[in-house]
């Protein structure tokens, strides 16, 4: 499942719950192939040279920051991420792959696809599209493990903090695993994305439009991921998604900080602990913490708040 001699995972898959060793074998063998061998989808889009770019260079600096949060990266390439034009789907299409556009972005478990959605001029929008994929990636980059459940199937357990419920089938601790995983974004593009001159122009113009702001609209700029010009209209400011969630992350975290300040250097040493929660799976030190804080049953009311509607 892991290449350890390299330390890097084959596919997005970190665990699987087997009836047997020989069908974990299978189970891991058919995601390395799937992640390996890609197929195009009707209605995709050829990449461009300049988005072939972004994604090699991101490439270049992912294991370091997975492994930051003690993360197994996972090594994929250009054709894991697949450009998709909602124009050239059909009605039946769109129905049935209408979780590909839900948002800009989107990490398909199944298929192993990172997938961007084109919009007319997107060509030219490169940090537009970095940011489509990179909250995807960390997804796949993220903890994942599935169970099989009869002869030659299975289902999905864990991605990352949430876990899945068989009872329900809702996923518990949602809200959160997407809050950290828009923040482990926000995290890798501020350290990394000013070393990549193919986002140079758009970065400069976005760090114009931040000087612009006044005081009292700071937080604004801090999470302003992109600027669009439309001519002959202001500019479209596009900004970190999964706001409320992020926002009450980022709540319980300073919270914990304050409550443990004798423990943790700053409230980021008590994001690290969330962040490794999602990389590792490892979610033991985690609901110690909240339960310490909040009392016995704070981490399963903490799963219930934040679970999938």
């Amino acid at each position: 499942m892991e290449n350890h001699e390299n330390n890097s995972r084959e596919s997005g898959l970190s665990k699987v719950i087997a009836r047997n060793p020989e069908e974990e074998k299978n189970i891991t063998a058919f995601f390395k192939r799937t992640m390996e061998n890609q197929t195009s989808l009707p209605f995709e889009r050829e990449k461009t040279e300049s988005q072939t770019g972004v994604i090699e260079e991101i490439l270049k600096y992912l294991p370091e920051f997975i492994k930051q949060y003690r993360g197994v990266p996972v090594m994929f390439s250009a054709d894991n991420v697949h450009v998709i034009d909602p124009e050239k789907m059909s009605a039946e299409e769109k129905e049935k792959f209408k979780y590909m556009l839900r948002g800009a972005g989107t990490y398909d478990a199944n298929d192993q696809k990172l997938i961007s959605q084109y919009q007319p001029g997107d060509e030219k929008k490169n940090l537009k599209f970095a940011y489509s994929i990179l909250h995807e990636i960390m997804h796949l980059e993220s903890f994942q493990s599935y169970q099989q459940i009869k002869s030659h199937a299975i289902t999905d357990r864990r991605l990352g903090i949430s876990m899945v419920s068989y009872k329900d089938g809702k996923s518990y601790f949602l809200d959160i695993n997407e809050a950290v995983t828009e923040e482990l974004s926000k995290r890798f593009a501020e350290k990394y994305f000013g070393k990549m001159e193919v986002l140079q122009p758009e970065l400069d113009k976005k760090d114009s439009w931040k000087r612009h702001l006044k005081p009292h609209a700071k937080h604004r700029g801090e999470n302003l991921r992109y600027v669009e010009d439309v001519e002959g209209k202001s500019p479209t400011f596009f900004y970190h998604t999964y706001k409320d969630e992020r926002e009450q992350l980022n709540e319980l975290i300073a919270d914990l900080y304050e409550k443990h300040k004798g423990r943790f250097e700053s409230p980021e040493k008590v994001f690290d602990l969330f962040a490794r929660a999602c990389m590792t799976g490892k979610v033991l030190e985690l609901a110690r913490l909240i339960e310490d804080t909040y009392g016995k049953g704070a981490f399963r009311d903490l799963a219930e708040k934040t679970k999938q509607k």
